[in-house]
């Protein structure tokens, strides 16, 4: 066995795990449904990779690249549902519909235009301006929960000048 069939199988029992807990934690069962989708979805696109250079190019270059940008706007779903920030739908959508359109038109035989393409959506470039958007959301949730929504694992700022659980370190 190969280090993509690992990691693919090793995916899809995330995803299962994901499964079981969407049917025990069912006020989050929306966050966990997204990110059992995310685990799926990353898991065949790993599994369409494994399968290069006999299987047929359009599936194991063009779709397996679909899908992983497709699982990174998954879980970046999930954590804006989990953490009840309001999900930039229109975004996601366009990223979805937009890349997957410009990775059919790349094709997959200009590995070096499909390679950039990826870390242009979800790589260097839009990857991190989504990070930096997400992490602001969540710096956001944590201080205006006050120990609601996210379980009273409220944050402050330290002293030291970093956001931590109130926990952490006394509490404030």
């Amino acid at each position: 066995m190969n280090l993509p069939h690992l990691v693919g199988i090793q995916l899809f029992l995330y995803a299962a795990l994901w499964a079981l807990c969407a049917r025990i934690l069912v006020a989050e069962r929306r966050a966990v449904l997204h990110y059992l989708a995310y685990a799926l979805a990353a898991g065949v696109a790993i599994l369409l990779i494994s399968w290069r250079p006999d299987g047929p190019v359009w599936w194991t270059h063009t779709f397996s690249s679909m899908l992983n940008m497709l699982s990174l706007v998954l879980a970046r779903r999930g954590v804006e549902v989990f953490l009840q920030i309001r999900p930039r739908d229109l975004e996601h959508a366009l990223t979805a519909l937009l890349g997957s359109a410009m990775f059919v038109w790349v094709g997959p035989d200009d590995t070096s235009a499909r390679v950039a393409l990826g870390a242009g959506l979800v790589g260097a470039g839009r990857g991190v301006e989504l990070l930096v958007a997400l992490a602001q959301g969540v710096r956001a949730a944590l201080h205006a929960d006050g120990g609601g929504a996210l379980g009273g694992h409220a944050a402050h700022q330290c002293g030291a000048g970093r956001i931590c659980p109130a926990r952490a370190c006394g509490g404030g």
